[in-house]
């Protein structure tokens, strides 16, 4: 009887043996998809912090090249940026001229026939226009009507 139960002992002790080593053969598989998972999502979100970081450095060059390249003229009692555009530039000569005041909006509507701006003073409650303007921005001046 001896010898029975110790080969019973033994199968028992072979088969919880290889019961354990597929379930820990399951679990090493489930964490090394996992770790993998893992690791790819690191791997996504490095590339992305990276991308981040190089557009972050590019908009910061770019800045630094846009502001080495504008030149702005400035006054102690104003300081003012430069206008950009013709439209803005127009728009600039005439609020020196006509004076920036409340409920008055001024808008481009487009150039004459020779190639001047027009830019139109009306009223922001109305729309009514008040005067129009023929501005010449290369050198300046303007017709008023």
């Amino acid at each position: 009887m001896n010898k029975k139960v110790l080969i019973i002992l033994i199968t028992l002790i072979i088969i919880i043996g290889i019961i354990c080593g597929i379930a820990f053969s399951k679990n090493t598989t489930k964490n090394t998809s996992t770790n993998t998972q893992k690791q790819e999502e690191n791997t996504t979100t490095n590339e992305e912090t990276n991308n981040n970081t190089n557009e972050i450095k590019e908009n910061v060059v770019n800045e630094n090249n846009v502001s080495e390249n504008t030149q702005t003229t400035t006054h102690p009692e104003e300081p003012q940026e430069t206008p950009k555009t013709d439209d803005e530039k127009a728009i600039e000569i005439v609020k020196k001229d006509y004076g920036a005041r409340e409920n008055i909006k001024f808008t481009v509507e487009g150039t004459d026939s020779n190639g001047k701006i027009v830019v139109v003073v009306s009223d922001i409650n109305t729309t009514a226009a008040i005067a129009f303007y023929h501005v010449d921005i290369s050198n300046g001046t303007f017709i008023k009507e």
